[in-house]
């Protein structure tokens, strides 16, 4: 898919598996195309927030990408290589939330940024610290709950159906 993404992902450290490092690209790929089309993204990815804001699109903010990305990259069980949850400007109206991937136990300003929202369900990647303008920010709390409850945070696991009590059946008199 992208032999400079697998590159790069391997360069992080002699300890990350090539294996790995291409299927890590193949799942951030395909993962942004399928999610795209699902959610019928435009370009660009700020009017698909203003869509999903009056109520013509169900899903498509960045968070979602994020996420979902997250919990497809954390199925692969990755041995050599290490998942973060990144922000830029938290908590502010523009904020904007990524996956970031290190080498196992790298510290997270040296890993790479996977963000596929900025364009609309194409991956975006970039060194975290030459990924101007953004700042990015790790947030390991958010990165653990998402982790912990993902039915809670996904736009694509289906939640349980609540359980209904029977109705009793009225008889006919």
């Amino acid at each position: 898919h992208d032999p400079a993404l697998t590159a790069a992902l391997v360069r992080l450290s002699p300890s990350v598996s090539p294996d790995e490092a291409r299927r890590v690209v193949f799942t951030a790929y395909t993962t942004g195309r399928q999610l795209a089309a699902e959610w019928r993204m435009v370009r660009p990815a700020t009017m698909q927030s203003f869509l999903i804001h009056v109520g013509a699109r169900k899903a498509g903010y960045c968070f979602h990408y994020a996420n979902e990305l997250l919990l497809r990259l954390d199925a692969l069980k990755l041995r050599t290589l290490e998942l973060h949850w990144a922000e830029c400007d938290p908590r502010d109206f523009d904020e904007h939330n990524v996956i970031a991937v290190t080498a196992r136990g790298q510290p997270f300003e040296q890993g790479i940024v996977l963000d596929n929202w900025r364009h609309s369900g194409h991956l975006v990647w970039s060194p975290i610290k030459g990924d101007a303008p953004y700042r990015w920010e790790e947030n390991q709390a958010e990165l653990y709950n998402r982790l912990q409850h993902p039915r809670h945070y996904s736009r694509i696991i289906p939640r349980p159906e609540p359980e209904r009590s029977p109705t009793p059946k009225r008889r006919e008199e």
